[in-house]
């Protein structure tokens, strides 16, 4: 505070000395314009997967943040930058506008003197290696470069494309050009180079391949003489379900044939030689229902041991009860004989028939359960084998649909990118100009308020700072307590100062 005090007057003048420089500068420095341009950035077919990607359906289009920033650094490439200068050509940005009256003659000549000091400052630093030397082009490229910029607006799809020049009307013209070759390179670069020659040559492979399991499915459908898997192997179910119940038959009808065959055998050997002539007798009740049950239960029994096995519980009890039965007829008179003349036995003769012919009768069945047997086994085998043929036959039918899916899917793609082909060549794009190129009505630079400023801050804290740090350097007291720590004694008095 006392150093600001004592040389407020010196302060002062350097700070007006530092807005009057700025303010006498400001004419000499040289005037630039923005040029600016908005692109809208639209959903469209630069998002849609490409066409040789994947193997699904075509996913919906969608957008990222991403996408949109792509878009800008494209804008503001050096390849993009590059193609401009040369549409235009490097003299068109260098060449200066001659002076029209004294004070442009004025201006132009001081705007010379500091480009000469400025160029001269860049030999000096290309000299010693700190810059390259650059040529007309790469100066040119370099420039609208730092100049040039791209920015993307917030929760937006918009792009604000800003450019510096010093002339308005050429401002806008390159602005425009640099828009129609942004538009170009956005279309090119989106665009996936030899798809549709990819896709034409896998369309050919997936129809030649489509077209070998046709002829290898007819072939097969030939040789094997399947028709209808389904129907076919239904039809052999019903098959085997009718012989399976035809045997079951024949089998209960072995044991019925059989039983009757052991009682035929029982009646002969308790036949005699000679008949009787005549015989009054009653026949015993008790003893013929008593047969009549044990045929029946031997037949149950022969039944029974097919279903279950020979020590089942089921098997023993009905065993239990046919050997009761069979005390009970045992214990009981057939008939009660009153008189009776015997002659030759002819009931001999007839049982002896009887059980010959059960004896074929059980031969034939048995013969007629072996055929079944053995057709059984045949339809077994024949389920087997038509198994074996559907699994190849579903085999065939499923590579067949996989590559008809795949057939389809990539003559859709090649669809694809043949209208994307098209609509490059149409320069058909999603990005769409919602702002021509305009220049801003006055010159953005230099910013004359914000160097006025600046320069008022800068000569204040310059020439205050350049005050404390000399009054920091020289070896000057300012106060008791100061004097009293270096000289090493208490101070005993204070003169005050005396202004003139």
């Amino acid at each position: 505070m006392v150093i600001l005090l004592q040389r407020w007057r010196w302060i002062l003048a350097s700070t007006v000395l530092a807005a009057a420089g700025v303010l006498l500068a400001l004419p000499f420095l040289p005037r630039q314009y923005e040029i600016s341009a908005a692109l809208l950035f639209k959903l469209g077919r630069e998002q849609v997967a490409p066409a040789v990607a994947g193997t699904a359906a075509v996913a919906a289009p969608y957008k990222r943040t991403e996408d949109v920033t792509s878009e800008a650094e494209i804008i503001t490439s050096q390849a993009l930058v590059e193609n401009l200068v040369k549409a235009f050509g490097t003299d068109y940005f260098l060449v200066r506008k001659p002076p029209q009256t004294l004070w442009e003659q004025i201006k132009d000549v001081a705007r010379s003197i500091v480009r000469g000091v400025r160029e001269a400052i860049t030999e000096v630093m290309i000299l010693v290696g700190l810059e390259k030397r650059l040529t007309p082009f790469e100066s040119v490229v370099s420039m609208l470069q730092g100049s040039l910029q791209a920015e993307t607006v917030k929760r937006s799809d918009v792009i604000d494309v800003k450019l510096l020049m010093a002339d308005q009307k050429a401002g806008i013209d390159v602005m425009s050009k640099l828009i129609d070759l942004y538009l170009a390179e956005h279309i090119r670069a989106f665009q996936t180079p030899g798809a549709t020659k990819f896709l034409a040559d896998r369309v050919n492979a997936m129809k030649l391949e489509l077209s070998g399991l046709e002829v290898e499915r007819n072939e097969f459908s030939r040789s094997s003489s399947l028709w209808d898997l389904d129907e076919q192997r239904k039809s052999l179910l019903q098959q085997q379900r009718e012989l399976r119940q035809s045997l079951a038959r024949s089998v209960e009808d072995i044991g019925r044939v059989s039983a009757e065959m052991r009682f035929a055998e029982t009646t002969l050997a308790g036949l005699s030689p000679e008949r009787r002539v005549s015989r009054v007798e009653q026949s015993n009740p008790v003893a013929q229902a008593l047969q009549m049950r044990i045929v029946e239960q031997r037949g149950k029994l022969e039944r029974l041991r097919l279903v279950y096995g020979a020590d089942s519980r089921r098997i023993e009890d009905e065993e239990t009860e046919l050997s009761q039965l069979q005390k009970l007829l045992a214990g009981q008179a057939k008939s009660l004989t009153q008189s009776e003349t015997f002659e030759v036995s002819e009931g001999q003769r007839e049982a002896e028939r009887t059980l010959a012919d059960r004896r074929g009768r059980a031969a034939g069945l048995q013969a007629q359960e072996q055929r079944q047997r053995e057709q059984d086994l045949l339809l077994v085998a024949e389920l087997s084998r038509l198994d074996k043929l559907g699994e190849r036959s579903r085999r065939l039918n499923r590579d067949m649909s996989l590559a008809e899916q795949n057939y389809q899917l990539y003559v859709r793609r090649l669809e694809e990118a043949r209208i994307a082909d098209a609509l490059g060549v149409a320069e058909i794009s999603n990005v769409s100009v919602i702002g021509r190129p305009t220049a801003s009505i006055s010159p953005v630079r230099p910013r004359a308020k914000l160097l006025f400023f600046g320069a008022l801050a800068a000569g204040l804290l310059g020439s205050f700072g350049f005050f404390l740090l000399r009054e920091a350097l020289r070896p000057t007291v300012h106060s008791r307590d100061k004097a009293a720590s270096i000289l090493g004694a208490p101070a005993l008095g204070r003169l005050p100062e005396v202004r003139r």
